[in-house]
């Protein structure tokens, strides 16, 4: 492209020097004299013409009348011939512009007696002192147009590299900040992965405790009042009192491996939605003698990402006031978020107040929890809560992607 533009701007060179010459030199000494053929006319024109092709800047001109008869050339003997102008030839008459050709083109005139190999040809129509039209042709050397393509052509190439080079120094900034981003995401996806085993081993960890503490202490209960119970008879009032002990265990034991299972897999998050699980988990607390009030916005639409982590953190938070707080009564809100796009979820208690520095840290549920939030773009706090107790508050963002319910 560079060299077509250079090529464009030979030709534009060599006509406007052409012209130059057609209008500012030939032009005042074509005369009434050079048409007729007087010898001191031609001899006026050959000495200034010539003295023009000395300089070096063209080689050959040939001067024509508007019939197509030959006035005046700088060489050759062909002077007063006629020959039929050709349709470039007539549009330089015409409109007194330059037509320009490169030297691998077609010879713009019948005429084709004075170009030489490698010559750039260019027709001016312009207008002698007399005030008739004339035809100016001009040759210029081969050496020439490659000069002015030399000369031109380094400054397109560097105004061609330099903006490559200015395209490149916009790219490699964006792209690099591009990959950045893309090895912060996957860092992130790593982040969340790790968290999501830790999590979860987090869980089975609770999951053993919780089986060991209860069902397990109830199950050896159950165990011992059975073997206290072989031989003897019902109607003692001991047996009566081990029997009823062995009841009340296996009750509990079967309602703390319900508690267990739906607390682990939550049924009604996935067949009936975020409200009627947060209720289920509130009623299931309830028999703690928790007065739990739960305030939902029904028409709320949350994404399953964002709802698995709305139950987590209600699960969590009433978790949490059963085994530290003390409360009496407990507050649950989930509403839809004061950003487009989110939801926030609330866990207020009157029980105990949490510490005001690193409350999350000190439990690695609660950590790793708001660790995920935080991968997804949200944020969980805890803290004091108005007029006295602690406040679980998450802001959740819309996610489709499922985290692990650990």
């Amino acid at each position: 492209m560079s060299q077509q533009v250079a090529e464009r701007e030979a030709l534009r060179d060599a006509s406007s020097r052409a012209r130059g010459i057609a209008w500012g030199v030939a032009g005042p000494l074509v005369t009434d004299g050079v048409r007729r053929g007087d010898p001191q006319s031609l001899a006026r024109i050959g000495d200034v013409l010539r003295a023009r092709i000395a300089e070096g800047r063209v080689s050959h001109i040939v001067v024509w009348d508007e019939d197509g008869r030959i006035l005046w050339m700088s060489r050759g003997d062909l002077a007063g011939q006629s020959y039929d102008l050709s349709r470039d030839a007539m549009t330089a008459l015409t409109t007194q512009r330059a037509v320009a050709h490169l030297p691998e083109e077609t010879a713009p005139h019948d005429a084709d007696l004075f170009a030489e190999p490698g010559q750039l040809e260019v027709l001016v129509g312009s207008v002698g002192a007399d005030g008739e039209p004339f035809l100016f042709e001009a040759y210029l050397p081969a050496d020439r147009i490659a000069a002015d393509r030399a000369a031109v052509l380094p400054r397109l190439l560097g105004l061609g590299i330099g903006s490559v080079a200015l395209l490149l120094a916009l790219l490699v900034p964006l792209a690099l900040r591009l990959a950045g981003r893309v090895d912060e995401a996957q860092r992130r996806r790593t982040r969340a992965l790790g968290r999501s085993v830790e999590s979860w081993r987090h869980q089975r960890l609770l999951l053993a405790q919780d089986l060991h503490d209860g069902v397990i202490q109830d199950m050896a209960a159950i165990s011992m009042g059975m073997s206290l119970l072989e031989g003897r008879s019902l109607d003692d009032a001991a047996s009566r009192e081990v029997l009823t002990r062995v009841v009340g265990s296996a009750r509990r034991g079967e309602a703390s491996l319900r508690s267990l299972v739906v607390d682990l897999a939550p049924r009604q998050l996935e067949t009936r939605g975020l409200a009627d699980a947060v209720v289920d988990l509130a009623r299931q607390h309830r028999d703690q003698d928790l007065d739990i009030t739960v305030s939902y916005a029904r028409d709320v639409r949350v994404p399953d990402g964002s709802g698995i982590l709305a139950f987590r953190v209600v699960r969590e938070g009433l978790r949490n006031v059963v085994k530290h707080a003390a409360a009496g009564s407990v507050l649950v809100d989930v509403r839809p978020g004061a950003q487009a796009d989110t939801i926030e979820v609330e866990v207020l208690d009157d029980g105990a107040v949490p510490p005001a520095e690193g409350a999350l840290a000190s439990g690695q549920g609660l950590r790793l929890l708001a660790e995920t939030i935080e991968d997804v773009g949200g944020s969980l706090t805890l803290g004091r809560a108005p007029g006295g107790g602690t406040r679980l508050a998450a802001v959740i963002p819309f996610v489709r992607t499922q985290p692990a319910l650990a």
